[in-house]
């Protein structure tokens, strides 16, 4: 709240305020304000976009969170953040094509990003191939995501006593 006393049309003071909004307060509707504020400053401003994206997302609006993300992306086309979560939202909207190229974007930007192996397992496993998943997600250096697809890959598998074990390891990270 700071921020926004001090520079109060500055897109960034209302971004920053819109994530806590969403991702601790649960509170879409003053985040819609906030969001709606920063791009009224500026539309093109990557962090009003990016916030856009993400309290679309939240509201379960994935192809407008899709469409805030291509315009931040088409601003700020090296952030290889925005390729991971394009890949997600192109999954989410069933679009595998997408997310394929989206990917290919992230790892061409950077071979060694985070939650590479698990966006390319839970491309595999959207695409029917739980074992390739598996196997792929097996790569992963981030635990929280391998764990979390290998448990839908189990489930996939009929391979319900080894998801048990999974979920319950999980939940103790």
């Amino acid at each position: 709240l700071t921020a926004l006393q001090l520079a109060p049309n500055l897109p960034e003071a209302h971004t920053a305020l819109v994530r806590v909004l969403i991702r601790y307060d649960y509170n879409f509707i003053d985040a819609r304000t906030h969001v709606q504020l920063a791009l009224g400053f500026d539309p093109n401003n990557v962090s009003a976009l990016e916030s856009a994206s993400e309290l679309a997302e939240a509201s379960g609006d994935i192809n407008q969170s899709i469409k805030y993300l291509m315009t931040a992306i088409a601003h700020d086309p090296l952030n290889t953040w925005h390729y991971f979560s394009l890949t997600r939202l192109q999954l989410w909207a069933g679009n595998i094509s997408e997310a394929r190229s989206a990917l290919r974007k992230m790892k061409e930007l950077n071979p060694k990003q985070d939650g590479f192996h698990w966006l390319t397992g839970e491309i595999l496993l959207a695409a029917g191939d739980p074992a390739a998943a598996l196997e792929e997600v097996s790569k992963e250096r981030v635990d929280l995501y391998a764990l979390n697809l290998r448990a839908f890959a189990f489930i996939a598998m009929g391979k319900q006593q080894e998801a048990d074990a999974t979920i319950a390891e999980y939940a103790t990270k």
